[in-house]
């Protein structure tokens, strides 16, 4: 067995391709954590759903696709400015230029938490101004398309379903 091949068999090395500045580095997209999107998905999903492999596998491409988006409008303000280096502040603009406003409060908060975490010495006991409830004191809000698009491909509870059966991944089926 080849040292570069993942499990599956697949050799990840062909299918990599980088994201960033043309300079040759960058983080390559195919390396994105899946475990970490699942645990992410999770949280968010009731106790009962699983999750499909398809989906899955599709979560992590939109991720990859809108870590390289947002990314890709980043380093062209890093260009723009005659710089070689994106800073976090390029990201903000960015989500803002691409109409992400919603997640530029939440990510400027993590940031200020991150700087204060290294101003600190990278001290884990120290405790961080930045809590998830700091975030979001209420837990996430959605937008009515939003709440549309959730409804539709989160199926209902057991109780709400009538006993339909949805054949995706989710549910009693699984």
């Amino acid at each position: 067995m080849g040292g570069n091949k993942k499990r599956g068999g697949t050799n990840m090395e062909a299918k990599k391709t980088v994201v960033g500045l043309d300079t040759g580095c960058g983080v390559t997209n195919t390396e994105l954590p899946m475990a970490n999107l699942i645990r992410l998905m999770k949280k968010v999903l009731p106790g009962k759903a699983k999750i499909g492999g398809t989906a899955k596998g599709l979560t992590h491409d939109c991720a990859v696709e809108f870590v390289g988006f947002v990314g890709d409008e980043a380093s062209e303000k890093a260009k723009a400015e005659h710089r070689r280096t994106i800073a976090p502040e390029d990201y903000l603009s960015s989500f803002g230029n691409l109409g992400f406003d919603r997640y530029i409060e939440p990510m400027q908060t993590y940031i200020n938490g991150y700087r204060e975490f290294e101003r600190s010495g990278g001290n884990r006991r120290v405790t961080s101004p930045m809590t998830p409830t700091s975030m979001m004191p209420e837990g996430p809000t959605f937008t009515n398309t939003e709440l549309q698009f959730l409804r539709s491909v989160i199926p209902l509870s057991d109780d709400e379903s009538n006993g339909y059966d949805y054949g995706y991944g989710y549910g009693k089926n699984m």
